[in-house]
């Protein structure tokens, strides 16, 4: 629920999270940018428009996310007007299908296309920031493993720009590509 505490209190070595910035006792290394994206069931009219602006989702019911930091929340504040009950979301690889299920809507990255589709949702470009992910280790964890990842974190986001980008959105049978 809670990856970054997991990665500091050292019950996880490593973790793939969403990158706020930094976070005390933590070494976040961006390796991921995508473009955000809203998740909405196929039957709704949302689902066939090309972009939505943040007015166009503000008063619907929103999935809510457990365990979210603050700015986690921040980055999410479409969804803020319409309220965040219902089912809560300890994943988000769950967000598909919990939009399929609840008819709510959900937030999520543009790679969520290709790694969690599902026939029951559309993934709608949503205007705001992107999906910003880090590979998170123990900030005093100097251990060769954790080196090594650190050192393929480093190489994977700098191997040809700042970080890894995808438009799935409009190339779904796209991989990701570098910069």
């Amino acid at each position: 629920m809670d990856q970054y505490d997991a990665v500091r209190s050292g019950d996880v070595d490593v973790g793939l999270v969403h990158h706020l910035g930094g976070l005390d006792g933590l070494v976040l290394q961006p390796v991921l940018s995508t473009p955000r994206v809203a998740v909405v069931p196929r039957t709704s009219p949302l689902a066939d428009a090309d972009r939505l602006v943040e007015a166009d989702v503000a008063d619907l019911p929103w999935l809510p996310m457990a365990g979210a930091d603050p700015r986690l929340a921040e980055w999410a504040a479409a969804g803020r007007q319409g309220g965040r009950t219902g089912p809560v979301i300890r994943r988000p690889a769950a967000i598909p299908t919990a939009v399929a299920t609840s008819g709510r809507i959900g937030l999520h990255g543009a790679v969520a296309v290709r790694y969690c589709s599902h026939p029951e949702v559309a993934f709608v470009p949503l205007e705001g920031a992107p999906v910003d992910v880090a590979v998170a280790t123990g900030g005093h964890d100097d251990r060769p493993v954790i080196r090594a990842v650190r050192a393929a974190a480093e190489a994977t986001a700098g191997a040809r720009g700042p970080g890894i980008t995808a438009d799935p959105i409009h190339d779904p049978g796209a991989a990701c590509v570098l910069d």
